[in-house]
């Protein structure tokens, strides 16, 4: 698990990737800094599609900020093997993650368009 501190490029991502690969690792899951604009959010599911094509083990990503919900929405869709979920909300939630019941919904949804 990688908080990387600021935003990345894909290139950037991909780069940090294979250095932990070789570290030994056989799953990964980065969290970028914030995600602000539509540039940063085009770069960071420009970043997910690198991943998922350098890399030949589990990685997620996604990122925080003003836009950083999408990225926890679209990833997986772009090949990210977790999603990060509540099951409900309290004081202590999370609140850029998705409700569980939303996410199922959505991917399922997406699912079906699919077909």
């Amino acid at each position: 698990s990688c908080h990387t501190g600021e935003f990345l490029d894909a290139e950037e991502m991909v780069c940090l990737a294979k250095l932990l690969k070789a570290r030994g690792a056989d799953v990964l899951k980065f969290v970028g800094d914030h995600c602000d604009t539509d540039e940063q959010l085009a770069e960071n599911f420009r970043g997910m599609l690198a991943l998922k094509k350098a890399l030949d083990i589990n990685v997620h990503y996604h990122n925080n900020g003003a836009k950083g919900k999408i990225t926890r929405i679209m990833n997986p869709m772009l090949g990210a093997y977790l999603v990060f979920c509540s099951d409900g909300y309290n004081r202590s939630s999370h609140m850029a993650q998705m409700e569980l019941t939303n996410m199922v919904n959505i991917l399922g949804e997406f699912e079906k368009a699919m077909l």
